[in-house]
């Protein structure tokens, strides 16, 4: 049977057209190398830098957030680092075994080591927030009317970081944890505190005034049954002079004294007075907060975004990105916090002696992510100054948690101020974890 061709070839197809694709290959392409969990409509808040970044759906980090983030970073560097040989989450739900082996009591220290930083970091961000709060205060307890409504709406950065090896200062892999935008909040100070104080005093006032009232009362009630002695001797003389049949006597009525008051007594002036006072001054109502649910769910979705930014990273390492997944022999892991010197916790220790290194570490972090150093040295504020002398011996890697908000006040950028212009309780310092966190591969 004879083939028959086409007298003409099929014409090209238009649907595929590169002005229209190029763009989002683009995007694609860029969202690749940067390795962050955010929307296409974010774009903007994407730069050249090595650090990634995941961006919070609201205008401040809260220390329940941060808290959460944090404690999921630990288990995230840990097991990217070959401290553990599964992921922590899968660790804590695997059968507990043989705890009397050595792989067995390793494991059983490090899920209780990371238990108890975890209920550890709810409060240290809680009290961070307060020492963020507090400063420019001369008072630490409590600041004053000016700061503290001057206070809502701020937000502060901070730094967390995990540093793997024997020892803090022989770190063989350093990973920082960077907040921007954490919630500035001091935390335990009622918002209607100072109305309180003042309704107090006019409490102390009305019941001076019920006193004396009282004692007006007392006093004619005792000059009343004199009155009644009196009105009875001109009724007994009158009695006697007239003479008046046999009629049945009744019984005396008791004197107005002693007959008990049924009905209640009409408010005084000075009560009313105090009641219309009360009712221009309302309480003070409290925002209203999300449900329990819906910030457990923010939190999940937190923490998924944040597991996705380190995978598309360390997937994108020759791209640009950063591979945080490392072969290490298990070691120690130390937990250090920037935070200054008034902040006030039982399980952090303040390490000042290894403040110009760690310092160090946070402005080339910062400077991975082209932003100026954080150090208040010349040498390194210097305009001019080499990225060579932020080099530490290992690469410094990490992540960033934002918010939407920009930042509007705490641990930016430092302006080179005298020692006399700052206060000594709002230097910042490092502070170190109390625990222990030990890896193990065995298993």
């Amino acid at each position: 049977m004879p083939y028959l061709a086409p007298s003409e070839s099929p014409p090209k197809s238009h649907c595929t057209a590169p002005g229209i694709l190029q763009p989002m290959q683009e995007t694609l392409s860029l969202k690749k190398q940067r390795g962050t969990c955010i929307n296409f409509d974010d774009l903007e808040k994407i730069d050249n830098a090595r650090i990634p970044a995941v961006y919070v759906n609201n205008d401040v980090v809260t220390s329940a957030m941060a808290a959460r983030l944090a404690a999921s970073m630990l288990g995230h560097v840990l097991f990217l680092k070959n401290q553990v040989p599964f992921p922590v989450s899968q660790l804590s739900r695997m059968p507990g075994g043989n705890t009397t082996t050595r792989a067995g009591k390793l494991r059983a220290e490090l899920l209780t080591s990371i238990d108890t930083l975890s209920s550890h970091l709810i409060t240290t961000f809680t009290a961070l927030s307060t020492a963020y709060a507090l400063r420019g205060c001369k008072s630490t307890f409590s600041p004053t009317d000016i700061q503290r409504h001057s206070l809502a709406g701020r937000t502060s950065t901070t730094y967390l970081s995990i540093l793997i090896g024997p020892s803090i200062g022989a770190a063989r892999a350093k990973v920082v944890f960077g907040v921007d935008g954490l919630e500035v909040r001091h935390w335990g100070l009622r918002v209607d505190q100072e109305d309180e104080a003042e309704e107090s005093e006019e409490e102390d006032e009305e019941q001076d005034s019920e006193g004396d009232v009282s004692e007006e009362e007392e006093l004619s009630d005792e000059e009343e049954p004199q009155g009644s002695d009196s009105d009875s001797d001109s009724d007994s003389v009158e009695e006697s002079d007239v003479t008046t049949p046999d009629l049945p006597r009744r019984s005396p009525s008791p004197p107005s004294s002693l007959v008990p008051t049924i009905g209640l007594k009409p408010p005084s002036p000075l009560s009313t007075k105090v009641i219309t006072i009360h009712a221009k001054r309302p309480h003070a109502v409290a925002s209203p907060s999300i449900s329990f649910e819906d910030e457990q769910q923010a939190l999940r979705v937190a923490e998924c975004n944040l597991a996705r930014t380190l995978a598309n990273s360390s997937a994108c390492d020759d791209d640009g990105g950063m591979d945080m997944a490392s072969e290490m022999a298990p070691t120690q892991t130390h937990i250090l916090l920037r935070a200054p010197r008034r902040f006030s916790h039982p399980a952090w220790i303040p390490r000042q002696n290894m403040s110009r290194s760690l310092d160090v570490m946070v402005d080339e972090f910062r400077a991975d992510s082209n932003l100026p150093p954080v150090s208040q040295s010349s040498e390194r504020s210097h305009p001019n100054a080499s990225k060579k002398n932020l080099k530490s011996k290992s690469r410094v890697e990490g992540v960033w948690i934002k918010a939407r908000k920009e930042v509007d006040g705490g641990d930016g950028p430092e302006s080179p101020t005298s020692s006399a212009d700052v206060d000594e309780m709002d230097e910042m310092v490092w502070w170190s974890w109390d625990g222990k966190i030990v890896g193990f591969a065995d298993w």
